[in-house]
């Protein structure tokens, strides 16, 4: 399974210039073409960009940063072991005065990456162990990160690391240096789906059919999407299974405290209740909506811009979501923050992602008005107008926390 990285730089977007703060990458044309890059779908076209962007002269150190970042997926995406391990020296140099959890972010990237090649799987360990230690020299939450949200964060954070080495372990055929990394694992994040696929392939491999069978049916349900990796390893196993009623009990168990736990989880965000901020806006089709006018339905309010990349990652997640529950009683509302210089880009920006929930442009404050500093900003209504949940930065868990935020709004009185 490819696993999504916990990157604090990449989820959220700063409001700038509206709010003040501003990168140090100061040559437009630099910040052009960085955007370009990442908004390549071609990994080919994407990396031949990469190259041209570090044979200029003027790059910035923020620049280069992101840059190879992105240098990193791209590689990985088309499964270019070899230049990922020669990046790394250049890599970890630009990184020297950056924080620790900058350094510990990438050292995991990294060593997930290499354990997926045969080639590398040993400089995949030693990547992970520095990864650990960067982390565990960590001290309070990093810049940017709320103080309050940090110790969930870190949990997570940790887990994943020691998901990474187990993981690599388990590709150089340790299976028994890979469990009690891979079971602190479960013990630290127990519903993450690749943590406990990565588990029950060691299990699997030690011979622990029963084990390993249950490791894969929390794989699937905290999947909360189908996996094909993971159901092919369940496959491997049914026939082993007695598929008698005691299996049958096995599976209804682990799916009802997979969805209780990812419930909890959606739920335990909401805030006390207030009433949104009232406003009206004009449609790209020219129709004026007020926010009052889709009250008796769960609404979501979604700040975004064409620009942001984290924006990119959502609006598709959004798309599925309107689909599946637009009938059901909740709207979307998309307001657009782009300035002057892109409003021209937004219809077209829609049009390709086959966006069909109904997009506005902020010409009149409503970002301010709802206190958005970063973007994606998503706010969820319930059917009064009151905002219950706030999603702030983009999170590849979105739909399954909007599913259970939204079934637990439409069934209120």
């Amino acid at each position: 399974m490819k696993r999504q990285f916990l990157f604090f730089m990449l989820f959220m977007v700063l409001l700038f210039p509206v709010y003040g703060e501003n990168s140090d990458i100061d040559q437009p044309d630099e910040m052009s073409m960085i955007k370009e890059i990442y908004e390549t779908e071609s990994p080919e076209i994407r990396r031949e960009l990469i190259e041209g962007y570090f044979k200029r002269d003027d790059i910035s150190r923020q620049g280069v940063l992101y840059v190879y970042r992105i240098s990193m997926a791209t590689l990985h995406e088309l499964e270019d072991y070899d230049a990922v391990e020669r990046m790394l020296p250049d890599y970890f140099l630009a990184l020297e005065e950056r924080d620790p959890i900058d350094k510990a972010q990438a050292a995991n990237e990294a060593a997930y990456i290499l354990a997926e090649s045969l080639k590398y799987t040993k400089e995949a360990i030693s990547w992970g162990e520095k990864a650990l230690e960067y982390f565990l020299s960590v001290k309070g939450a990093p810049r940017g990160v709320d103080p309050g949200q940090w110790e969930d964060i870190k949990i997570e954070f940790e887990a994943g690391i020691r998901d990474t080495i187990g993981y690599a372990y388990y590709r150089d055929m340790n299976d028994e240096k890979a469990l009690p990394w891979l079971e602190q694992a479960v013990s630290l994040n127990p519903a993450d789906a690749n943590i406990r696929y990565h588990h029950g392939l060691v299990l699997e491999r030690l011979g622990r059919t029963q084990e390993a069978w249950e490791s894969f049916l929390y794989a699937r349900y905290y999947a909360f999407f189908e996996s094909s990796d993971i159901e092919r390893a369940l496959s491997r196993l049914e026939g082993k299974q007695a598929g008698d009623w005691q299996s049958v009990a096995v599976k209804n168990k682990i799916k009802a405290e997979a969805e209780q736990v990812m419930r909890k989880e959606a739920l335990q965000g909401e805030i006390k209740r207030q009433p949104a901020p009232k406003f009206e806006l004009t449609d790209l089709d020219g129709n004026t909506v007020a926010v009052s006018d889709y009250c008796g339905r769960v609404c979501l309010i979604d700040f975004w811009a064409t620009w942001c990349g984290p924006c990119q990652q959502e609006m598709p997640i959004l798309q599925s979501f309107y689909e599946a529950f637009h009938s059901k009683g909740v709207e979307i509302l998309a307001v657009s923050v782009d300035g002057p210089d892109t409003w021209e880009k937004v219809p077209g920006f829609i049009r390709d992602k086959k966006i069909s929930f109904p997009v506005f442009l902020d010409q009149a404050g409503t970002a301010a008005a709802y206190g958005v500093q970063t973007i994606p900003a998503l706010f969820v209504l319930d059917r009064k107008g009151n905002i219950r949940f706030v999603h702030n930065g983009f999170e590849p868990g979105l739909y399954k926390k909007l599913y259970f935020q939204a079934q637990y709004l439409l069934n209120e009185e």
